[in-house]
């Protein structure tokens, strides 16, 4: 006869969670599918317990479980159910703890300005991230009819990174997610650059878990952020320019100030703001190999970018209008005052394109003299620079600044900071 199954992911505690696989008939499996949602408090009785496999095949369509083995359910012997004891609202706070390390996620900018280099070879990430607008979800048909949802989702670094969720549970999910007020953890999600949108869009896949508001410092932090952020709700461009950097980062630090905050031994990670009054002392601008990235994937059988503009060049004879020139700003910075300085400085995409004045398409047009011109605008010039700084950890640590901003400084401002 014929047989279908349905996956579970059980958890009982903040460490422990397991796969489950339920085998019945075809009425069985969907009236159970009804019946539980993500959530839920269930208890289960009369299964099966097998090891998992070592090739790591149990795990290839389904999330990493931290346990050595997987649970079998059937229709015939066993009972899944909702629990009702007493006791059951001790488990309701394992929904808000993510299945992976708090600080085990990447930045939406570090994604967005280099995708093929920030993934690994199974193109799964995990990413911090509040929910910025829940687009309209819509119904497709591929062999049979599909939900499809879209998320837009943002976090210090950048606005509008879209998240497409193709299962009925999760898009049902979504639609109680509220824009700047709902932050997901969502550990192995997978990227890649979306040919029809020109830009990268994450999809989750069945190995896919989020956790919603996750009772995290680095969560709460990110929430802080979301209730002030200028967030744009419209789906018309692909940076927000300015986000209102004027009334959210006040204070102003020199980079002795700086390095003292990033070197006074805290491993716990996180990320502050500030300004800065630094002259830039190196903006290698007019280089042979300019600083940046392109957003092509490459294709395993030519190993070969298809975008003719490429920083890194491609061999592919292919005429101009048959590519598309993805690229963006990638420059590394040195901020120097009287106290030292701060290197490197990453400016990226459109936060460079706005610091220089000029596309990255009109910069690869200019020639070397122009581009050195380009470059004494700043260099050795005093300049007010906002910063971000994510604080080393266990999983990163190297500090890292990154500028959300940098434009001359006015002296009339600079002198009340002398």
């Amino acid at each position: 006869s014929e047989r279908h199954l349905l996956s579970f992911t059980f958890r009982d505690s903040p460490v422990d969670f397991i796969n489950v696989t339920c085998w019945g008939g075809e009425m069985y499996i969907q009236e159970t599918s009804d019946m539980f949602h993500i959530g839920d408090i269930v208890e289960m009785s009369n299964f099966n317990v097998q090891s998992k496999p070592n090739d790591g095949s149990d795990e290839r369509f389904r999330p990493w479980t931290s346990s050595l083995y997987q649970i079998s359910l059937s229709e015939n012997k066993s009972i899944l159910r909702l629990y009702a004891g007493w006791d059951g609202h001790q488990y309701n706070s394992l929904v808000h703890i993510p299945v992976k390390a708090s600080n085990d996620f990447l930045y939406v900018q570090d994604v967005l300005n280099d995708v093929n280099h920030v993934q690994p070879s199974d193109n799964l990430i995990s990413l911090l991230v509040a929910v910025q607008q829940v687009l309209k979800d819509v119904t497709t048909r591929a062999g049979k009819q599909m939900k499809r949802c879209e998320v837009l989702l943002f976090d210090e670094t950048a606005f509008k990174l879209p998240l497409v969720l193709w299962d009925q549970e999760m898009s049902q999910l979504a639609q109680s997610w509220t824009p700047k007020e709902t932050v997901l953890f969502i550990a192995d999600v997978r990227v890649s650059f979306n040919d029809y949108k020109k830009c990268v869009v994450a999809s989750a896949s069945s190995k896919t878990v989020i956790t919603v508001n996750p009772e995290t410092r680095e969560a709460h932090a990110l929430y802080q952020y979301a209730q002030t952020a200028d967030v744009p709700l419209e789906y018309s461009s692909d940076f927000q320019e300015n986000q209102a950097m004027d009334r959210i980062i006040t204070n102003v630090f020199t980079t002795r100030d700086m390095k003292n905050m990033t070197s006074s031994g805290h491993v716990d990670g996180g990320w502050t703001y500030g300004i800065v009054f630094a002259f830039v002392s190196a903006l290698d601008i007019d280089t042979q190999n300019p600083q940046l990235a392109c957003f092509n994937k490459v294709e395993t059988s030519t190993g070969c970018c298809l975008n003719q503009d490429c920083p890194q060049g491609s061999t592919m004879n292919l005429d101009a209008s048959s590519t598309s020139n993805a690229c963006s700003f990638d420059l590394r910075i040195h901020l120097s005052d009287q106290y030292g300085t701060l290197s490197p400085c990453h400016v990226y995409g459109p936060i460079a394109e706005e610091m220089l004045g000029l596309k990255v398409a009109d910069y690869l047009n200019l020639c070397e003299d122009q581009k050195t011109e380009l470059k004494w605008n700043f260099l050795l010039e005093r300049c007010k620079v906002y910063l971000k700084v994510s604080l080393p950890d266990a999983i990163r640590p190297r500090i890292s600044y990154r500028v959300m901003n940098c434009t001359l400084a006015d002296p009339l401002e600079y002198v009340n900071y002398l």
